[in-house]
């Protein structure tokens, strides 16, 4: 099968990789007191409970990372296995780079979506019913795990200190993450690429537009209602990736997919939609080469712009690299 365009997923991606590499620069507003000072706390994680937009970029790249999986040519399992690995080997070297010392750590963006693309390449071919049923297990057999690691220790399941991500991570040898994200996530942000696998197959199918828009609309909205909902039992974190947060954050990754599909695909907004487009179309260059160059960069441009206007000149240069490689037709994949 050879590989499917829909600009409305190239336009949502570049938009997504864009705040994802912005490293959250563009919070101009970090002064605490401001009426503006609201968007900087969206543009940090949540210390622990609880959901920022920050919070929700990560998820929706591991979604659109879904997203493509039905679009593009069909893998042999040897060949996602490569993929995988160099997925892994990738964000290993990003994070050597970044930290200045050898740790093999799985919790990184990279290494997380090499992990969960593998669960999801392993039910790719499935019916519909049989993606989605696996999808809710794995959101179940990630909480029942953690719940199960608190009643047996006799601590609640959810605490930043102990709760069985990170003593997977010991029992392993992995390195302990120190902000509390934890390698048994990939478990349940598989569920959010299997969900964008969904939403892949149901942007390239021939229902009317219409159709599909009120349908990723629809899965939206229940996504994130039911996230609050399972919110009140099972809590909203990020670093260990609950089941309410996947569902809180794929339903705002689907939305956000509902929006750019009714802007590009269905009122045909393609002119405006070619800046994010070109960045969409190379979007793994763009982080790898954003995770090597962010801290040179920083280093040379903050003293002498300050660090708002250094992170916005960074990003337009990010930006402009992705226009360049566009251009020139120069479109690179793992």
């Amino acid at each position: 099968m050879t590989e499917r365009r829909v600009v409305s997923v190239d336009a949502y991606r570049g938009l997504v990789m864009l705040l994802l590499v912005s490293g959250g620069g563009l919070a101009l507003t970090r002064v605490q007191g401001t009426r503006l000072a609201w968007i900087a706390r969206q543009l940090e994680h949540a210390e622990w409970e609880g959901c920022t937009l920050w919070d929700v970029v990560q998820p929706a790249f591991m979604f659109t990372v879904g997203i493509a999986m039905p679009l593009a040519r069909r893998r042999g399992a040897v060949e996602a296995l490569g993929r995988a690995a160099r997925l892994m080997v990738l964000g290993v070297l990003l994070d050597v780079w970044q930290t200045q010392r050898l740790a093999l750590g799985l919790v990184s963006v990279l290494q997380q979506i090499a992990l969960s693309y593998l669960v999801a390449f392993a039910v790719l071919g499935q019916r519909t019913a049989v993606k989605a049923g696996a999808a809710a297990g794995l959101l179940a057999a990630h909480t029942a795990a953690f719940v199960g690691y608190g009643w047996a220790r006799e601590v609640p399941p959810w605490v930043k200190a102990d709760n069985a991500g990170r003593a997977l991570d010991r029992l392993v040898g992995l390195p302990v993450d120190t902000d509390g994200y934890v390698t048994l996530a990939f478990v349940s942000s598989a569920a959010t690429v299997l969900a964008g696998v969904l939403a892949g197959e149901l942007v390239a199918s021939s229902r009317p537009r219409q159709a599909i828009l009120g349908t990723l609309a629809g899965l939206g909205a229940a996504g994130i209602a039911a996230g609050l909902a399972l919110g009140e039992v099972v809590p909203i974190v990020k670093h260990v990736w609950t089941a309410s947060f996947g569902l809180l954050a794929t339903g705002w990754a689907c939305l956000g997919l509902a929006v750019a599909y009714a802007l590009v695909d269905v009122l045909g907004a393609r002119g405006a939609a070619l800046p994010f487009v070109v960045v969409g179309m190379n979007s793994l260059v763009v982080y790898v080469l954003s995770g090597l160059l962010n801290g040179p960069l920083r280093a040379v441009l903050r003293p002498a712009l300050g660090a708002a206007l250094a992170a916005l000149v960074i990003l337009a240069a990010k930006w402009l690299l992705a226009a360049w490689l566009y251009r020139m037709r120069l479109f690179f994949r793992v």
